[in-house]
C-alpha cells in the first residue's frame, strides 16, 4: 500500500515524521515537499526512500491514502482533490474553514466511499481517554494559556482554541443544551476566550488566555467519584475521598504516544487497510468547527 505525505514543516517533522519512519514495514510512504532543501535534508536524516515535490506527483505514484500537513488555508482544497481521486485522507485538524465547507468534505468522502479523518490528537492521548472514561461527569474545566506572537485572530481561534474546544466536545457524553460565549478584547486585541457548554448532566467551561506569560494546558473533571486533574496531557492526578493517585508515563514512552499523535497515524493506516472508520473518533467534530466559528463571529461583532 502506497501512502502519500504532503507538507513537511517543522511541526510535522516533530509530531508525525518519526511515526511514519517507524511504520516503513507497514506501508510504502512517499513524501512531498515543494522545498528542495527540505527534501534533501530529510532524505539524508531519515533515509527516506522516495520524495517528490507536489500532490500531482503523489497521484502519479499511485497512492491509496494521503496525510495532508500543508498550511491550514490549503488543506481543504488538497483534501477535496484527493477525495475526488478516490484517495483516503487524513488531514490536520485546524482547517480554518467554515463548518459548511468541512461538512461538504465529509459528504464528498461519503459519496466516494473513502475515509476522511480530521486529526485532533487530544482525542487519542491516553490520559484524555482516561478522563473520557470517567462516569457521571458533573463538571469539566479546560484551561489553556498561550504566549502570542504576531498572529491574526482567525489563526488564534482555529489553530489554538479549536483543538482544546474539540477536546471538550469529545469529553462530553451527551447532547449540548446551551452554549455561552465570552470574549475579552481590548481595542481589538484578543485577550481571552471562554465558552460554557451545558448538557443535561454536565457543565463544561473552556477558557483560553491569549496574553499569558506562561504556556500551560490543564483539564479538570469532577464526578461523584472524585476529581481528575490532567496537566499538559501527560500527568494525571486522581483525587478521591480517601486517597490520591498519580498516573503518568515511563521514561521510555514516546512523547508522540503520550500526546496521541502516534495512535492517530496507526489507526488511520489500519482503517485504510481494513476499509473501516469505526475507530477514528470523528463523532461531533463538525460541532467543534461550528462552535469555533461562532466564537470568532462573537469577537468580530464586538470590534465592529
Amino acid at each position: 500500500m502506497k501512502i502519500g505525505v504532503i507538507g513537511l514543516g517543522d511541526n510535522v517533522q516533530k509530531a508525525y515524521l518519526p511515526t511514519f519512519v517507524k511504520m516503513y514495514n507497514t506501508a510504502e510512504f512517499i513524501f512531498a515537499s515543494d522545498n528542495a532543501q527540505v527534501r534533501s535534508e530529510l532524505m539524508s536524516k531519515y533515509h527516506l526512500l522516495k520524495m517528490v515535490s507536489s500532490l500531482d506527483e503523489l497521484f502519479a505514484a499511485g497512492i491509496e491514502a494521503c496525510f495532508i500537513h500543508v498550511p491550514a488555508p490549503l488543506r481543504c482544497e488538497l483534501t477535496r482533490r484527493c477525495l475526488e481521486k478516490d484517495i483516503h485522507v487524513f488531514v490536520d485538524g485546524p482547517l480554518r474553514k467554515q463548518p459548511t465547507e468541512v461538512k461538504q468534505l465529509q459528504e464528498l468522502a461519503l459519496a466516494h466511499s473513502k475515509i476522511f479523518m480530521i486529526g485532533f490528537n487530544r482525542r487519542f492521548a491516553p490520559l484524555v481517554e482516561r478522563l473520557k472514561e470517567t462516569p457521571a461527569k458533573q463538571s469539566l474545566f479546560l484551561q489553556k494559556n498561550i504566549t502570542v506572537k504576531s498572529r491574526n485572530v482567525e489563526e488564534l481561534f482555529y489553530n489554538d482554541f479549536l483543538p482544546v474546544l474539540d477536546a471538550a466536545i469529545y469529553l462530553l457524553d451527551s447532547e449540548l443544551k446551551r452554549t455561552i460565549p465570552v470574549i475579552k478584547q481590548r481595542a481589538g486585541k484578543l485577550e481571552s476566550a471562554t465558552l460554557i457548554l451545558e448538557t443535561a448532566a454536565t457543565t463544561a467551561i473552556l477558557t483560553m488566555n491569549f496574553q499569558s506569560k506562561v504556556a500551560s494546558e490543564i483539564y479538570e473533571v469532577t464526578s461523584e467519584n472524585g476529581i481528575s486533574i490532567l496537566n499538559e496531557l501527560t500527568s494525571l492526578r486522581l483525587l478521591h475521598a480517601e486517597n490520591e493517585e498519580l498516573l503518568g508515563f515511563g521514561d521510555w514512552d514516546s512523547p508522540l504516544k503520550k500526546r496521541g499523535y502516534e495512535q492517530m497515524v496507526r489507526l488511520f493506516v489500519n482503517a485504510v487497510k481494513s476499509e473501516t472508520s469505526t475507530n477514528l473518533r470523528q463523532k461531533n467534530i463538525l460541532l467543534s468547527y461550528k462552535l469555533c466559528a461562532e466564537m470568532l463571529q462573537e469577537y468580530q461583532q464586538q470590534i465592529k
